[in-house]
């Protein structure tokens, strides 16, 4: 049996229609829905710099095998 969409599509129509109705009975204006969604993106970016540069330290200090690296193997010892 099939959809009109998968799971995903369909919770990004939900997201639409909920803002659309939100806008519609004006719970929240322009001006919020923007500063809303600039403080989400800032947050996420925000949220992802220090796992970026955790790996990268792990990586530096070789705590954590290159992946490009052809002398590391799976079991983690030295031969």
């Amino acid at each position: 049996m099939g959809g009109v969409f998968t799971a995903t599509e369909g919770a990004a129509v939900a997201v639409v229609y909920s803002l659309l109705l939100s806008l519609y009975y004006r719970t929240i204006n322009t001006k919020m829905l923007l500063q809303t969604l600039s403080d989400t993106a800032f947050d996420d970016w925000r949220h992802s710099l220090p796992r970026r540069s955790l790996q990268s330290d792990e990586l530096d200090h070789g705590l954590c095998p290159d992946p490009a690296d052809d002398r590391s193997n799976a079991s983690g010892t030295d031969q």
